[in-house]
């Protein structure tokens, strides 16, 4: 069989990096050489959040870059310029009567060898829908900040929680 490498940087036993290359049993089309990003990035992607729970989309609109491209948990996309994804977003919104979220995890993570940032953030969100349904979602988004420090992709994933058995 043959098992791929990749090199990258680790942490020695004092704290100094060193090369090492692992094996992996796929290759790494991105990047599996990641170091902790910039926190401003989270907290930005946690106010857009905040805004979305608050029905100000308004307030973040600045945080885009010129282009914006969106994979939804759903399996549909966007692709286009800040204002018609802002509308997008707006009309989204508009869909719900209540919106709340609650982050379990958030990170920021920046690839060597790339000029950006990633914000990750792992959570629950907790919804009605104008038409008073009732919604739990799991949810995983990854934000990439452009070089500019404009969020230029968003990939979302989502689940529906699950009773704990046991």
């Amino acid at each position: 069989m043959n098992n791929p490498t990749t090199a990258v940087k680790s942490a020695s036993e004092n704290g100094t990096e060193t090369d090492d290359t692992l094996p992996f049993l796929y290759p790494i089309i991105y990047s599996a050489n990641f170091k902790i990003g910039t926190l401003k990035h989270a907290a930005i992607v946690l106010e857009l959040w905040k805004d979305f729970d608050d029905n100000t989309l308004d307030n973040g609109t600045h945080v885009f870059a010129d282009e914006v491209r969106m994979d939804f948990a759903d399996g549909t996309s966007f692709s286009g310029n800040r204002d018609a994804f802002m509308d997008v977003m707006k009309q989204q919104r508009q869909t719900f009567k209540a919106f709340i979220s609650y982050i379990d995890a958030v990170v920021s993570l920046a690839p060597q060898g790339k000029n950006e940032t990633w914000a990750c953030v792992w959570g629950k969100q907790v919804s009605e829908t104008i038409d008073y349904k009732h919604n739990e979602v799991l949810i995983n988004e990854n934000w990439m900040f452009d070089a500019a420090g404009k969020v230029s992709y968003i990939r979302q994933f989502s689940a529906v929680p699950q009773p704990l058995v046991g």
